[in-house]
């Protein structure tokens, strides 16, 4: 029963279906924040192509390091901020609904 229900409220309507894709797209920005809020991580602002989503309604977040010296010869990532991503990757690929 529910999965010809759905098939029928999705199939050939192009505008739920993005509708339905921007509300998971919120959901997973949102529950990657949460998680890296809850390593002691804060959101910061900077430059980057997501601000550029962000601002056309596509909710986006960014999962990365600091880094040092950025786009230069001496562009360098610190082994800790390496090992504390992997820790948040590892937390959201566990169990990605746990921080909503």
């Amino acid at each position: 029963f529910m999965l010809p229900a759905i098939d029928n409220y999705y199939r050939d309507k192009d505008q739920v279906q993005r509708d339905e894709a921007m509300r998971s797209c919120g959901l997973v920005a949102q529950t990657i924040m949460l998680a890296a809020k809850s390593l002691g991580y804060e959101v910061a602002g900077g430059g980057s192509d997501a601000n550029i989503f962000n601002s056309c309604g596509l909710p986006t977040a960014i999962i990365a390091t600091g880094m040092t010296h950025v786009h230069s010869t001496e562009e360098q990532v610190s082994l800790a901020d390496m090992n504390n991503l992997t820790a948040l990757l590892l937390a959201l690929a566990a169990d990605p609904c746990s921080q909503l």
